[in-house]
């Protein structure tokens, strides 16, 4: 096997596993990791293509452009792509790394430990969803946040087609502990929790909670008759609800209050409803497909940017 069709044959596997991590729906999955792994993927895609299109003269001086500058462009868009992805992989291990390594640290006793000289707490805090005001989801769940997609519901069982993307959260949330409360630095993109099934209306809420065990694959045809004509397949964090948060606590301006954010002042990583140990396994998965996605796309930028 020669050098070109080796490189081929890799970049063939690290496409089909890019597209299978992609799209693969697994509980808690953001949207926004899935947007990134699907541009890799098709990076990856466009790369073996442009490889058998140059291999048997398709691409050749096509509109005036020569196949080595071509060939230049796209290993460098490669490039761009694995360090994209290893940025994702360094990432989701980090946030694995502590989750597995350190035991969950009560909110009372990480803010005691900040009076006692800390300027700041980095590490991973138990504690319960609170908010300044409640919100509902489309499936009717009174909650401080949720992160739904609706579909339309599908005669096979399936998932039906998309028809909105619905997100909602209170202008304030908490993780409240037993004496005292930190203000959350939340996004939607920094989320784990489970996905639950609900009947709702397109354009309207009706709350008929299907389970989060429920799987799409079995059909719809045992669920309650209730007049609706869509499923909500949601993300919700209910009041009072225990969780974890990945993150960095840290004095706010007002004496006594506290926040909760990320490792460089964004958004927390918040688990809800998981275990330290699961969620940790899941984000080093993660970081793994996504380190593996960045040397698929290095070695392919290797093999044409030696091309040129």
């Amino acid at each position: 096997m020669d050098v070109r069709t080796m490189v081929t044959v890799l970049m063939v596997a690290g496409a089909v596993g890019a597209v299978f991590t992609g799209f693969a729906r697994r509980r808690g999955e953001n949207r926004l990791q899935l947007r990134a792994e699907s541009f890799l993927s098709g990076a990856l895609f466009l790369a073996f293509a442009w490889n058998i299109g140059v291999r048997n003269g398709l691409f050749t001086n096509r509109a005036g452009v020569p196949s080595r500058w071509m060939e230049g462009l796209l290993g460098l868009t490669l490039i761009s792509c694995a360090g994209l992805s290893a940025l994702w992989a360094s990432r989701f291990r980090a946030r694995g790394e502590l989750l597995l390594s350190s035991a969950p640290t009560a909110l009372d006793d990480a803010v005691r430990r900040l009076g006692e000289g800390m300027k700041s707490y980095v590490g991973v805090f138990a504690g319960r969803l609170g908010a300044s005001n409640e919100v509902a989801s489309p499936g009717g769940v009174v909650c401080g946040f949720y992160d739904a997609e609706i579909r339309s519901v599908s005669p096979s069982g399936e998932r039906g087609a998309l028809v909105s993307v619905d997100r909602g959260f209170s202008s304030v949330l908490y993780v409240r502990g037993e004496c005292v409360q930190a203000q959350l630095e939340f996004s939607a993109s920094e989320l784990l929790a489970p996905v639950t099934i609900r009947r709702c209306t397109v354009g309207g809420q009706l709350g008929v909670d299907l389970g989060g065990d429920l799987n799409p694959a079995e059909g719809t045809g045992d669920l309650p008759e209730v007049p609706t004509n869509a499923l909500s397949y949601e993300r919700v964090g209910k009041l009072g609800e225990p969780c974890l948060v990945v993150g960095k606590l840290e004095r706010t301006g007002v004496p006594g209050r506290y926040r909760l954010a990320g490792f460089h002042h964004g958004p927390a990583l918040v688990a809800m409803g998981a275990e330290a140990v699961a969620a940790g396994r899941l984000l080093m998965r993660r970081s793994r497909a996504c380190l593996g996605l960045a040397v698929g796309c290095v070695m392919a930028a290797a093999y044409l940017l030696d091309r040129v």
